[in-house]
């Protein structure tokens, strides 16, 4: 499944779980247009998905910004939904 949304931000991230496990990982954060939530309420339209950690090097080669429109690939359903790709939408068209 694929959708557009205005990427807010997306960081590195990097924990030692209570196991002792290494968790590395990228968090997106994004808005999904016409939701069908408040116009004035905007902050209950932002989502967060995590991707592998793998995917930073090409996430920061698409030059993305602040409210970059981007196209959003899912794998999977539901909760077992995985956010797989993060594109650059052109600006002009």
């Amino acid at each position: 499944m694929q959708i557009e949304a205005y990427l807010i931000n997306l960081f590195k991230y990097s924990f030692k779980s209570d196991d002792g496990r290494q968790i590395e990982g990228v968090s997106v954060r994004f808005i999904v247009p016409d939701e069908g939530g408040s116009d004035n309420q905007i902050g209950a339209s932002i989502q967060k998905m995590s991707m592998p950690i793998d995917t930073w090097e090409s996430l920061q080669d698409q030059g993305l910004q602040t409210f970059s429109k981007v196209k959003l690939t899912f794998s999977g359903f539901g909760r077992h939904s995985r956010l797989v790709n993060v594109e650059k939408v052109s600006d002009n068209g």
